[in-house]
């Protein structure tokens, strides 16, 4: 029995073909992944939140959610972050042994202090967390939120240099209140964003849908003018000629349109 086989030029259509269909899928493909890594970020968020709210719970003491605007990580802590009343109070940071859940134990052994004021973590103990990039903490919306005397971004293994610096902090309190809450998580790739809302009167968080960020698409647009364009066009017009903006000339002498 005789098989046909394939010609040269019949492999090459159906490749062009596959290529294509790759070529046009591969946009759609690339949001997805992108959209699931927003998502992650926003369940460890929320895992975060959670755990800050049954630390308090558990411990009776009131927890704190620390990050920084437009950073990556989040610290959570089981003491009080704000700005201590006693000078004679410092910050004590250290690094424990041992990981859990994928956040860095962190407890008080040595001390940094800011150029100013001391500050205390009190004892307390508290873990840092990353994001996957490249996802951001974009915003929080609160009316709640309260300056942290911890620099979150100081909080690693290397605890020489560990200063203290103003990041914000969301609270929970032992009976399982919380700081009501909207933080904005936005991803530079997809120009997309989710938000998360934690309410005051339970500490409950929820998520939102994956939206498109309206504020980082106008951000990249502004970074799109070129200013240089306007200004080489200016340079080439007559000297009576008037300019508001690049697109609207007003001619003043020198210029005959009667014709």
């Amino acid at each position: 029995m005789n098989h046909r086989a394939f010609t040269l030029l019949e492999l090459i259509i159906v490749l062009s073909i596959m290529v294509a269909v790759m070529g046009m899928s591969w946009p759609r493909m690339r949001r997805a992944a992108n959209r699931a890594v927003l998502r992650e970020a926003a369940l460890q968020v929320k895992a975060g939140l959670a755990e800050a709210r049954d630390r308090a719970v558990r411990t009776g003491q009131r927890s704190s959610f620390s990050f920084q605007q437009n950073g990556t990580e989040f610290v959570i802590a089981t003491t009080d972050l704000r700005s201590a009343d006693s000078a004679d109070e410092s910050l004590m940071i250290s690094v424990v042994s041992g990981e859990s859940n994928g956040f860095e134990s962190v407890a008080n052994e040595s001390i940094a202090e800011s150029a100013d004021t001391e500050y205390s973590l009190n004892g307390g103990q508290c873990v840092k967390h990353s994001l996957p990039e490249p996802v951001t903490i974009a915003s929080v919306e609160s009316d709640d939120i309260e300056e942290s005397i911890l620099d979150v971004s100081a909080v690693t293994d290397d605890v020489s240099d560990v200063e203290a610096d103003s990041s914000q902090t969301i609270a929970f309190f032992p009976d399982g209140r919380g700081s009501a809450a909207q933080i904005r998580l936005g991803s530079a790739d997809t120009q997309e964003m989710v938000v998360l809302t934690v309410r005051a009167l339970t500490g409950d968080v929820t998520i939102g849908d994956i939206e498109r960020d309206s504020a980082m698409v106008l951000e990249q647009d502004d970074l799109s003018v070129d200013p240089s364009v306007e200004t080489e066009f200016q340079s080439t017009l007559p000297e009576s000629a008037v300019i508001d903006s690049a697109d609207d000339l007003i001619p003043t002498t020198g210029w005959d349109f009667s014709t």
